[in-house]
C-alpha cells in the first residue's frame, strides 16, 4: 500500500506536510513568488531534492549489489522551469563520486541511476488524477 502524504494549506502561500511517519515539515513559496519567507522549502524544492535522492539511492543500490557504496556521493540537481508555462523545462543534475571508482563501477552507478522511478517517471507518461472533496462545516 502506498504510503499517504498530507498536506495543510495555511494559506499565504504557505502550507504544513505531515509525512506517513507522523513528523511535518513546513513548506511555502519564496518572497519572489509573494510567499512570505525564503527559508521554507518551496514544492519545486522538494520536487528537485526527491529527484536527487531518488537517483542517489538507485545508484547506492545498484553498488552495493557489486560490493561498493557511494557513502559521500553528492547529487546537485539546477532544475530550469519552463518561463512560458507552468512546467519544468530542463533538469540538469551532476552526481559527484567520492574516491576512485572503475569504468565498470561506472557503468553499474549509470545503469542505476537510470532505475530511479522519479526519473523514469519523467521520461514516460504518467497517468494522475485530481479529485475534489467538498466538506461542510460543523
Amino acid at each position: 500500500m502506498a504510503k499517504e502524504i498530507t498536506l495543510n494549506y495555511e494559506g499565504f502561500l504557505q502550507a504544513n506536510v505531515k509525512w506517513s511517519d507522523g513528523s511535518s515539515q513546513v513548506i511555502g513559496a519564496p518572497l519572489s513568488c509573494g510567499g512570505s519567507d525564503d527559508a521554507n522549502s518551496s514544492p519545486k524544492d522538494l520536487f528537485a531534492a526527491g529527484y536527487a535522492s531518488c537517483v542517489a539511492m538507485t545508484m547506492d543500490m545498484a553498488g552495493r549489489k557489486h560490493g561498493f557504496d557511494i557513502a559521500g556521493a553528492r547529487v546537485i540537481v539546477s532544475p530550469v522551469w519552463a518561463e512560458d508555462k507552468p512546467v519544468l523545462a530542463q533538469l540538469n543534475t551532476t552526481v559527484v563520486l567520492p574516491g576512485e571508482l572503475a569504468e565498470d563501477q561506472l557503468d553499474v552507478l549509470r545503469q542505476g541511476a537510470h532505475r530511479c522511478p522519479i526519473h523514469n517517471s519523467l521520461r514516460e507518461t504518467t497517468e494522475t488524477s485530481l479529485d475534489f472533496k467538498v466538506e461542510q462545516k460543523v
